[in-house]
């Protein structure tokens, strides 16, 4: 069966069918609340959104996307290492003290 027209698309309509899916399997299977789905899905098409157009803004406002996609790859890349930092702590904060 093919899912569209081109054999390279399959791949990627399957993988969308299946994040889609995982919510409806939680939801009917493992006694998620669809309520907390339904708003989870809601307030990330906000932030995705409200990304998509401040950034839209930024890049109209220094004329080149550029300088957008620099800053942008700075702040996840420090976004990055602050959370890699935080994990590391957790996971040195668990692990007991050998005492020799």
């Amino acid at each position: 069966m093919k899912l569209a027209n081109k054999d390279w698309l399959d791949v990627p309509v399957i993988t969308l069918l299946a994040a889609n899916a995982v919510p409806l399997f939680g939801v009917l299977f493992l006694g998620w609340d669809a309520f907390y789905v339904v708003l989870l899905y809601w307030a990330e098409n906000v932030v995705m959104h409200v990304a998509i157009l401040a950034g839209g803004f930024f890049v109209m406002a220094l004329g080149s996307p550029t300088v957008f996609l620099v800053v942008l790859i700075i702040l996840k890349t420090i976004l990055d290492i602050n959370l890699h930092n935080r994990e590391h702590k957790k996971a040195t904060a668990r692990r007991p003290v050998s005492t020799g």
